[in-house]
């Protein structure tokens, strides 16, 4: 189970917290904290502060604020434009950091949320992710595919930093900007953090479309 408690003399500290006896990863601290650290050293992506992490919590600063799903209703055309501009800088400073292999800040695998979602790696090349992709049809006899799939997928791409879920939810605006980019229940997440935010993920402009950020009933990809 994970929580989060908000807490401090005024409040501008939350916790993230397991209890599950392994804690929130293998290493001593969270791959999100890591990660938090890592995109605030090297870049102006706004994210909260880790005051201090440890095998099962870490400890940031709270972003007051909206996620961008609940405000954009109420956005001016120009707010929602200023937004998507500013988005656009943050995702072009993340893939400015390349990396050389595929997987987790901490050196753990890669996380694919598919139908299912899976983990493995780190992958040092894009042929290895790719194969490793595909496994599940070989082990279920169908690998008349697996060249055939294996051969559509690029294999120029950089390997470059990346958020892993990019949505709305995660991220919170205040006064028609981009206050902190979250992943709080996991950056797949949602209360001001980051989830398997980060991974080094092979992604080039040619080979991903532009994210979308979903709102009910509608799409907004661009202005």
């Amino acid at each position: 189970m994970r929580h989060i408690v908000r807490h401090g003399d005024n409040g501008d500290t939350i916790t993230k917290y397991t209890t599950f006896s392994y804690g929130m990863g293998a290493n001593d601290h969270p791959n999100e904290a890591l990660a938090l650290r890592f995109v605030k050293e090297r870049t102006t992506i706004p994210v909260p502060k880790v005051i201090s992490s440890d095998w099962d919590r870490i400890t940031m600063e709270y972003v007051e604020g909206q996620t961008l799903q609940q405000a954009w209703p109420v956005l001016t055309d120009d707010q929602r434009s200023e937004i998507l501009a500013e988005l656009r800088g943050y995702i072009a400073q993340m893939r400015a950091l390349s990396g050389e292999y595929i997987g987790r800040l901490d050196g753990q695998g890669a996380v694919v949320p598919t139908i299912m979602t899976r983990s493995g790696g780190p992958f040092h090349s894009l042929n290895e992710l790719h194969t490793w992709l595909v496994a599940p049809m070989l082990s279920s006899g169908e690998s008349i595919y697996f060249h055939q799939i294996t051969t559509q997928l690029a294999a120029e791409c950089p390997i470059v930093f990346t958020h892993g879920d990019i949505a709305a939810r995660n991220i919170m605006v205040r006064d028609g900007h981009i206050v902190a980019l979250l992943d709080c229940a996991g950056y797949r997440s949602k209360a001001a953090m980051w989830r398997h935010p980060t991974v080094w993920k092979a992604t080039s402009r040619r080979c991903t479309r532009s994210p979308e950020l979903r709102s009910p009933g509608r799409m907004y990809g661009g202005s």
